[in-house]
């Protein structure tokens, strides 16, 4: 297996079909930096948009993060300099799949391959939108995001969640 940001060097010589080298090294040697492709460490669905976590590359100070569809191609999300990136353009009940790939300090030169990468069901965080006051309680009204079918209401006793409903 290949190093991480290591250098190294390739060449060719041709053969014929015993085998027998026919010809020398060519003139040049061929370079490369291997970079292998971030990892995805998490996905997490927030009120705001998926939050994509990976692993830094040693050398590497930027990334291109891409965002597919189900059945559907890569497109190119973002390009940052942090391991990890907030997806605000997520959309709640889609199924998302992430990658990432190592990019030169320029922007220009994609330096690794992606992975498969990681798949995340989005379903953006259900939120109290009012709560008034009534005659015997409270009356509380929340946002239920697209896709969500169920939520649980809790209060909170103490330190702990105690819930009330499920509607």
């Amino acid at each position: 297996p290949l190093e991480n940001g290591k250098v190294y060097s390739y060449n060719l010589r041709a053969i014929d079909a015993e085998g027998n080298f026919i010809t020398d090294y060519s003139a040049v040697d061929f370079e490369n930096t291997f970079y292998a492709p971030p990892v995805i460490s998490s996905l997490t669905a927030t009120q705001n948009g998926v939050k994509v976590v990976w692993g830094s590359v040693e050398g590497i100070v930027k990334f291109v993060l891409y965002r597919a569809e189900t059945g559907k191609s890569w497109n190119r999300l973002a390009i940052t300099d942090k391991a990890e990136y907030l997806d605000k353009t997520a959309v709640s009940g889609k199924t998302y799949k992430y990658t990432v790939r190592c990019l030169s300090a320029d922007g220009e030169t994609l330096l690794s391959h992606h992975n498969s990468g990681a798949t995340i069901a989005y379903y953006q965080t259900p939120y109290i939108t009012s709560i008034s006051n009534t005659l015997t309680g409270a009356k509380i009204t929340w946002k239920r995001p697209s896709g969500v079918v169920k939520c649980r209401l809790y209060y909170k006793k103490g330190t702990s969640w105690v819930k009330i409903t499920e509607t």
